[in-house]
């Protein structure tokens, strides 16, 4: 008897979360599945990036017994709106000034002075960095 194993990454749609599980919808099915908090690839942080809606790639192990979600992951970049901003650092006459602003829950991001509160700006999600203007 072999035991044959495969691995297949599904878009997923986030739901919700609670302090042990998150909750996905697949978009096709509309078929709902959990999975532990700890099985997001990267650190803690990603899941205070969750929102509504948000699409993520989530890994199953394909077995005899059938599918189980191993992990899942936040899309590379996404779209935040910014919430708060601090003031703004650096040398503004040369173009290199950057400002920190607040996108949710306390996460920060360096963007350029031109971004302000109520501006949509995609981020990087492995690093948090500012890409561009949404």
């Amino acid at each position: 008897m072999s035991l044959v194993s495969t691995l297949n990454d599904k878009l997923y749609t986030y739901l919700y979360s609670d302090k042990k599980k998150v909750y996905l919808s697949n978009p096709e099915t509309y078929e709902e599945i959990e999975i532990d908090v700890d099985k997001v690839e990267g650190n803690e942080k990603h899941l205070q990036l969750l929102e509504d809606d948000m699409k993520v790639t989530v890994s199953f192990l394909e077995t005899e017994k059938g599918l189980s979600p191993i992990s899942f992951r936040l899309p590379q970049m996404h779209a935040y709106e910014v919430i708060g901003t601090t003031p703004i650092v650096g040398n503004a006459s040369k173009g290199t000034a950057v400002k920190v602003v607040e996108i949710r829950d306390g996460i920060q991001i360096n963007v350029p002075e031109f971004v302000n509160v109520g501006d949509k700006i995609v981020i990087t999600l492995n690093d948090l960095k500012y890409f561009k203007r949404a």
